[in-house]
């Protein structure tokens, strides 16, 4: 028994000796650690921590967790940021580069310690503040792990519980049409080196509440000023030397004031450590503090068609009211961006009200009261404004919505088809059309038990679809017959993994299947534009089969195509690589300079055996290079059928002009048609004079 205390104790004193020499290293401005600590012995040897949370905002990461998903991560950074809870045990009295070191842990000792590298470029960490072991923060950021479980581009949240570093859900995509909040281009931009631009000086669209004014110059015509998610600034972003909407000097104090909405669009960099709007940027839309502008009495306004709309002068004094169909209806979108349309013309609208002199930012809400759908007929009053030669209707606030408008798309007919819920309350039918996302399949026979939400199930007889993509409640959820023949060999998700999540039209009988409301017999589909199968009037789906289609965001990486970088200088490290915003992506541009290479992305072997005839197509953006030719000589899309000697294609809907704009292009492939072994490859060139950007996200052959 003495023997085996003894043999205990020793084993005791080992393991802590172990921690304590781990961190002796470490000044905790309360002094060195003491590998004699009784205290840190016994934490270190019999505590472990559970990982808790999710990441999230409302629920961070536990330092266990982050340490897990670090070691899930490898040393690649993720691509997600994410919020963790921890203790700080250690931090180093230095200040590196405008950044704080600190390990952070489950507990002051640090047993499950990771690395937090905080930049505090916006001034979120107090002045002069010095951290202390016991502090309990909440930061933000990138994880990954090289040697150390460690989080990169850290942003201080909270400290004991007191916020400092706000971020916010980021939304958006920098567009006109769904311009980035503050805290998505927080997001996008915390990499940025001292003196870099955001995407290479590409202009973006940023939207915001003015919350503190720091300089007016009517002299200049210009103001510099901050914006926010909200009133309080919580969040925010610099603006240097903007100019009013579109590019209008500022005459007076009164044209920007804090509290006034506006969208900002311009090139973003990082100066001498501060993120900011670079000089040129503009205003695109702007609505005036509390009361969002002047409203109309109802004697002011002019009941007209989206034609007579269009036809008149840009004013913000002139009110119209407009009635129309809802389209292009974003989900979750909190702005009211989509397009009105009639009869004969449409028109777009830009930040809709959910009422006169109403809130900004609530558009969701006004959709899930009033039940707006895709298809639903509103009425909306608002002045003729213009951006870059689109017209819009701005400053506009809605009205009324026709009593039962939003169900006139479910009626079960290809331009009304039914959504999942409209069919299943239906609950029987033949030959209608129903419209959802592709969501998994069946294995087995019972649908509780055998539901896929993902592409691992492995049966090609049946689909589930669902009003959103990221359903996984079955009770919400249509089981879909597919019948041998062009629409399984289309549609199923083994060999077509990629249409997971995607829109599809489906035609067919509402009757039970699985035990549950289905949709059997189908013979005619819409996905992508593309018709398979045969119409319910007799006539062939044109392109009846897509032989193979990618989309890159959707796979999340490259998929199958392989990258063949031919040369490069060596300030490069790739050409083309994934972006999870922008699909694949190819530029030889770093360090403000343009460099040399070619490189090509090559696709999988395509079998079009039995085609008789074959259309590659392709969604891309092109932008940044010298002119619009160089884009056309620079950027070549090439077929093969051995892999060694290549064919160029003649790519038609080649984008007109150079932008961030996605656009459809297609190029044929008759000559290929009836070949098993066709592979298509983009080739990417630039010199010293253009290295602009090619971005493709979703290439199909059908």
């Amino acid at each position: 028994m003495k023997k085996r205390f003894l043999l205990a104790i020793a084993a005791l004193s080992f393991t802590a000796t172990l921690f304590a020499q781990d961190y002796m290293v470490i000044d905790n401005h309360n002094g060195k650690f003491s590998r004699y600590d009784l205290d840190f012995i016994k934490q270190a040897y019999f505590m472990s921590f559970e990982a808790q949370g999710s990441g999230t905002e409302m629920d961070p990461f536990n330092v266990a967790a982050a340490n897990a998903k670090c070691k899930g991560l490898g040393e690649l950074e993720s691509t997600e940021k994410y919020y963790i809870k921890g203790i700080v045990a250690a931090t180093n009295k230095s200040y590196y580069n405008g950044e704080v070191y600190l390990y952070i842990a489950d507990d002051s000792i640090g047993i499950n310690r990771m690395e937090a590298f905080l930049y505090n470029s916006d001034g979120t960490i107090p002045a002069n503040y010095e951290f202390k072991r016991g502090d309990e923060i909440v930061v933000y950021g990138n994880l990954f792990m090289s040697g150390t479980m460690s989080m990169a581009n850290g942003k201080l949240i909270s400290i004991n519980g007191k916020e400092v570093g706000y971020i916010g859900v980021p939304t958006g995509t920098g567009t006109a049409t769904d311009p980035y909040n503050i805290a998505a281009i927080i997001n996008e931009t915390a990499n940025l080196n001292d003196g870099e631009y955001y995407r290479d000086g590409a202009e973006v669209h940023v939207t915001g509440i003015v919350t503190q004014v720091i300089d007016i110059s009517t002299q200049y015509g210009n103001a510099t000023y901050y914006i926010s998610d909200d009133a309080n600034g919580r969040n925010k972003f610099y603006v240097y030397r903007g100019k009013m909407l579109n590019g209008a000097n500022v005459a007076a104090n009164t044209d920007l004031e804090v509290g006034d909405s506006v969208t900002v669009y311009g090139k973003i960099k990082n100066y001498k450590g501060t993120l900011e709007f670079d000089q040129g940027n503009y205003l695109t839309f702007l609505i005036k503090g509390s009361d969002n502008g002047n409203t109309p009495d109802s004697d002011e306004i002019k009941t007209v068609s989206i034609a007579q709309f269009l036809a008149a002068e840009v004013s913000n004094d002139v009110w119209y009211k407009l009635t129309g169909k809802v389209k292009n209806l974003k989900d979750g979108d909190k702005y009211g961006n989509f397009y009105l349309e009639d009869e004969n013309d449409s028109v777009y609208v830009y930040g809709l009200l959910s009422e006169k002199n109403g809130e900004k930012k609530k558009f969701q809400e006004l959709v899930e009261t009033m039940g707006i759908k895709e298809g639903s007929k509103i009425t909306i009053i608002g002045n003729r404004g213009e951006f870059r030669g689109v017209v819009e209707v701005m400053n506009a606030y809605f009205v009324s919505m026709e009593e039962n408008a939003a169900l006139n798309e479910g009626n079960g007919t290809v331009d009304y088809p039914y959504s999942v819920t409209e069919a299943i309350a239906v609950g029987s039918g033949t030959g209608v059309y129903v419209k959802a996302f592709i969501v998994g399949n069946i294995t087995g026979a019972v649908l509780a038990e055998g539901a896929h939400f993902d592409t691992t199930g492995d049966t090609k007889m049946n689909l589930l679809i669902a009003d959103s993509p990221d359903e996984t409640d079955v009770t919400k959820c249509m089981p879909i017959q597919l019948p041998n023949g062009d629409i399984r060999n289309a549609l199923n998700l083994v060999d077509n993994p990629t249409l997971y999540k995607k829109e599809v039209t489906l035609y067919g009988n509402i009757e039970k299947y699985f035990g549950t409301t289905g949709l059997k017999s189908v013979s005619f589909a819409i996905l992508n534009g593309t018709e398979i199968g045969t119409k319910p009037d007799g006539g062939e789906g044109g392109g009846a089969t897509a032989f193979y289609s990618i989309d890159f965001k959707a796979t999340g990486s490259k998929g199958d195509w392989t990258i063949d970088t031919k040369s490069k200088d060596d300030a490069l490290t790739d050409v083309w690589t994934f972006d999870s915003r922008y699909g694949m992506k190819a530029s030889a541009f770093a360090n403000s300079t343009c460099y040399a290479s070619e490189a090509w992305l090559v696709s999988p072997a395509i079998d079009l055996s039995k085609a008789t005839k074959a259309t590659l197509k392709l969604h891309q953006a092109l932008n940044k290079f010298s002119d619009l030719d160089a884009s056309k000589t620079q950027c070549k899309v090439l077929a093969s059928t051995d892999g060694n000697t290549w064919t160029e294609l003649s790519v038609t809907g080649w984008p007109e002009s150079l932008s961030w704009t996605y656009v459809d292009s297609s190029a044929d492939l008759a000559a290929f048609a009836g070949k098993n072994n066709v592979k298509i490859a983009l080739k990417y060139t630039s010199s010293t004079e253009s290295a602009g950007t090619w971005e493709v996200d979703v290439i199909t052959v059908e």
